[in-house]
């Protein structure tokens, strides 16, 4: 795809990786609350990595696609998980 090609798709994805960014922030709140991420809220958050991976591959944003992947694949880790502050993860992103 060119470059011209992709102007209106970097803008839509800039608007839905910000709302994205924003979601999973809002997931690791309160970052001084010493509860692990519940099952519930690591399944949004994997629902919204994957969208963020998924509209940055598009885009051409190898970057952001691999941090995403990368996050993914530790929250698949439910040991991981729960030993990994809501900082921690909030550090991450």
């Amino acid at each position: 795809m060119a470059e011209s090609d992709r102007e209106p798709l970097n803008a839509v994805f800039a608007e839905e990786g910000a709302e994205r960014i924003a979601a999973l922030l809002q997931l690791v709140e309160p970052v001084d609350d010493p509860r692990p991420l519940s099952h519930s809220e690591v399944e949004q958050f994997c629902h919204q990595l994957h969208a963020l991976k998924g509209g940055a591959g598009l885009v051409g944003n190898r970057a952001l696609a691999d941090l995403a992947h990368r996050l993914e694949g530790e929250l698949g880790e439910r040991q991981h998980v729960q030993l990994v502050s809501r900082q921690q993860w909030r550090n991450h992103i």
